[in-house]
């Protein structure tokens, strides 16, 4: 008995390390992109059946002026010391995320990072995916969020002579 729990809790721990993430995302930004900019690259859609791997690429402001060109209740100009990724919530079921970092000491110039997706999508539907991030000057920090759109389109399967959608 002792050993069949052993054998159920080492597969069950290993069964969750492997759900835990997608380690090893690779920074791909533009080259003549602005040092203290807000960038998010586009993330492509996904396929249920079909594992998905892909590297999201972004760059985190350094001061809260580009954060003032979006939104103008923000006063522009103000310098950050550190942006942190909080959570993302409301992935499609069957993917999960993994930072290359979670905290971005800006006042460093660290604003450079990745997020990889992967996984295989259970269910076809346009996902919002909700990005939690706070920012922190000084001993003040302010927590902001915002979505990313991923679509999972339905599975297909294609035989000779023709194409069917679910």
């Amino acid at each position: 008995k002792l050993f069949a729990f052993l054998l159920l809790l080492t597969l069950c721990h290993s069964t969750m390390l492997a759900q835990t993430g997608c380690p090893n995302c690779a920074i791909d930004l533009p080259a003549d992109l602005p040092n203290d900019t807000i960038y998010l690259a586009e993330i492509d859609n996904a396929s249920v059946g079909v594992y998905y791997d892909f590297d999201l690429s972004f760059r985190v402001p350094k001061s809260t002026t580009p954060v003032n060109a979006i939104d103008s209740t923000i006063q522009g100009g103000v310098k950050l010391d550190k942006i942190e990724i909080t959570s993302l919530t409301n992935l499609p079921p069957g993917l999960f995320w993994q930072a290359n970092k979670s905290e971005f000491e800006v006042k460093n110039n660290d604003t450079d990072g990745c997020i990889k997706f992967c996984g295989t999508p259970l269910q076809a539907g346009i996902y919002e995916v909700e990005v939690e991030l706070t920012a922190k000057i000084s001993i003040i920090s302010r927590s902001v969020s915002f979505p990313i759109i991923i679509e999972v389109t339905p599975a297909s399967s294609t035989n000779a002579g023709f194409t069917v959608f679910n």
